[in-house]
């Protein structure tokens, strides 16, 4: 089951976050990996969200360029696969238009047993 809402919007990927890159069908994600309070934030590259945002206001918004949470979700099963942690899952999950380093994706709370 996964929860899903868009409360928070104030995601700080600072020093404590463990930055990593991860490639999932062809798409490119950076993993911002808090292991002490076991959340992620997946985003994707700034360049690509400038030029989604920039092709949405040409279109005056009649154009859905966000990827769906589903692309999200794999992009970070595909970073637990690489760090050896097969059996971590999500506890819940939020939409974040904007982070404090401008970035915009999902942010996870995951459990590792």
């Amino acid at each position: 089951m996964l929860i899903s809402s868009c409360a928070s919007n104030s995601i700080n990927t600072n020093s404590s976050y463990v930055e990593k890159k991860v490639k999932f069908n062809d798409e490119n994600f950076w993993v911002f990996d808090n292991k002490t309070k076991s959340v992620i934030f997946v985003a994707e590259p700034r360049v690509k969200g400038i030029y989604k945002k920039t092709l949405t206001a040409v279109s005056i918004r009649n154009y859905d360029n966000t990827l769906s949470i589903s692309s999200y979700e794999q992009a970070l099963f595909e970073y637990f696969f690489t760090e050896k942690r097969y059996d971590c899952y999500i506890r819940k999950s939020n939409y974040i238009n904007k982070s404090k380093s401008g970035m915009r994706g999902y942010q996870f709370f995951y459990t590792c047993p």
